[in-house]
C-alpha cells in the first residue's frame, strides 16, 4: 500500500514538472544586481518622501522576472496566457501595484524613467506597499523590466543582493518557488506605440496628450522616432511649447536677453513670454534658455499664461508652502485637475519637469 501510494506521487511529481516552465526563458539573462540596484534607489526616493522602505520579497522577485520575460512575448499588462498580470503570484493578497517598461540602459535609467512617469511613482510611493520584487531581463539585446508592488500580506521571505548572481537564467535560491503559466508557442505581439514615436506607447499616461500636441504642432520628437517623453525640459523648451499652444503669434522688436538669438527656436517664444508676464529673464540680460526646469517652475508658467486665476484654498501639499512664489500655481494646477502631487502628500516642486509631464499640463489645461 504504502509503495504504491509513493508511486502515485511520484507520478504527480513527474506530471507537475512537465507543465511546469523553467525559471528562465531561452536567451534570457536576469539582471539581479540591476534589480538591487533599482531596490536601492527606490528606497532613497521613499526616504526623501518620509516614507518607510520596501522590502525584496523572495516570491515576489521570481515573479517579477517571469513578468519581465513575458513581456518580450506580450508586452502590457496582459499575460501571454490572456490572464491579468497579478495571476503570477500564487497566493493571495490584499493590494498589488505592477511597472512595466523596456529598452533600458541600466540600473539607474531604469529607475529614472519609472520615477519620472506619474502613474508608476505612484507605485512606488504608495505608503500601502511594504515589500516588492524587481525583475530586470535581458532577451536579445533588449532589457524588459517589472516592479511588483504588494502590501505586508506577501512578505514571505526577504532576500537579499548577496545571496544572487547575475547573469543567469535560473534563480540561484534552491527554494525559490516558480509560479505556473501556460506560455503560448506561437504568436508576438508587438507594442502600441503612439503619434510615431518608438518610446511613446499607447498605455502610458500621457499618451492622448503626446498624440494631441503632435496633431496641433505643439510638440516634435527629439530625434527620428523619438520623442523623449522623461528627458527634462529647458526654460527654452517649455515657453516655446506654451508659446504654439497660444497659436505662435508673431512678435516683433528684438529680444532684451544676450543669450537668445534671432537664430534660436525659442527666440519668437521668449519675447512672447516675457511680454505676456508668462515668465522674466534670470537676470535683466539673460534668460538662462537652457536651463532645466522644475515642476513649480512649468505650472507657474501655465498658471501666468492662463492669466493668473484666484484659488479658494491651499494645494494641500506639504511640501508646498504658502509663502512660495509658485504656492498659489499649484493649487489651481492641482484643484483644475491640470497636475497631480508625486504623492498623496507631496508635490516635489523642486523635482526636474520632464518632456511627458509638460505636455499632459498643457492637454490637461487645454482640453
Amino acid at each position: 500500500m504504502m509503495k504504491k501510494r509513493l508511486l502515485t506521487l511520484l507520478l504527480a511529481a513527474l506530471l507537475l514538472l512537465s507543465i511546469l516552465p523553467a525559471a528562465g526563458a531561452a536567451g534570457e539573462t536576469r539582471l539581479y544586481d540591476w534589480s538591487f540596484e533599482i531596490l536601492d534607489r527606490m528606497n532613497e526616493l521613499r526616504a526623501q518622501n518620509g516614507l518607510s522602505p520596501l522590502t525584496m520579497d523572495e516570491t515576489l522577485l521570481e515573479c517579477s522576472m517571469i513578468r519581465a520575460a513575458e513581456l518580450a512575448t506580450n508586452y502590457g499588462h496582459t499575460r501571454p496566457n490572456g490572464r491579468q498580470w497579478y495571476t503570477v503570484y500564487p497566493g493571495t493578497y490584499r493590494a498589488m501595484g505592477e511597472n512595466i517598461g523596456y529598452g533600458y540602459t541600466s540600473a539607474q535609467n531604469a529607475h529614472e524613467m519609472w520615477a519620472n512617469s506619474r502613474d508608476h511613482r505612484e507605485n512606488i510611493l504608495n505608503p500601502e506597499y511594504t515589500c516588492c520584487g524587481v525583475g530586470m531581463v535581458r532577451i536579445g539585446n533588449t532589457v524588459y523590466g517589472v516592479e511588483l508592488f504588494a502590501d505586508s500580506s506577501c512578505l514571505k521571505k526577504a532576500v537579499s543582493a548577496g545571496q544572487y548572481v547575475s547573469g543567469g537564467n535560473s534563480s540561484p535560491m534552491a527554494s525559490t518557488p516558480t509560479p505556473s503559466y501556460n506560455q503560448p508557442t506561437t504568436g508576438y505581439s508587438q507594442p502600441t506605440t503612439v503619434a510615431g514615436f518608438r518610446d511613446v506607447m499607447s498605455n502610458s499616461y500621457y499618451a492622448d496628450a503626446v498624440q494631441w500636441a503632435v496633431n496641433r504642432n505643439i510638440v516634435s520628437g527629439t530625434a527620428s522616432g523619438t520623442f523623449s517623453p522623461n528627458q527634462s525640459c529647458t526654460r527654452g523648451e517649455i515657453v516655446t511649447l506654451l508659446w504654439r499652444a497660444a497659436g505662435a503669434p508673431r512678435m516683433y522688436g528684438s529680444c532684451p536677453f544676450q543669450d537668445v538669438h534671432s537664430s534660436d527656436f525659442f527666440y519668437q517664444a521668449c519675447i512672447w513670454a516675457v511680454r505676456n508676464g508668462v515668465t522674466y529673464g534670470t537676470t535683466s540680460t539673460t534668460f538662462s534658455p537652457y536651463q532645466t526646469c522644475t515642476r513649480a517652475e512649468a505650472v507657474t508658467f501655465l498658471w501666468r499664461n492662463a492669466g493668473q486665476p484666484r484659488v479658494t484654498r491651499s494645494s494641500g501639499f506639504w511640501d508646498v508652502p504658502s509663502n512660495q512664489y509658485y504656492s498659489t500655481a499649484v493649487a489651481w494646477a492641482h484643484q483644475n485637475g491640470i497636475a497631480e502631487g508625486t504623492t498623496f502628500a507631496t508635490f516635489s516642486p523642486n523635482l526636474t519637469c520632464t518632456r511627458a509631464q509638460i505636455v499632459e499640463f498643457i492637454y490637461r489645461w487645454k482640453t
